[in-house]
């Protein structure tokens, strides 16, 4: 696996773990996840850096 499909990979069971908790049904509704902007460029409560897009 290249080092990019591993960052992927992280963030994606980053932003799962609220989902698997049973706190919300899908990624978008966690308020303090980065999640709903990388998968649809919406609002982020934290700052996304290029270095990661």
């Amino acid at each position: 696996m290249d080092r990019n499909r591993k960052i992927e990979a992280t963030f994606n069971y980053i932003h799962y773990n609220p989902v698997a908790a049973g706190y919300v049904r899908n990624e978008h509704e966690w308020i303090h996840s980065s999640a709903s902007a990388y998968i649809d460029g919406g609002q982020c409560p934290v700052e996304i850096t290029k270095w990661f897009k």
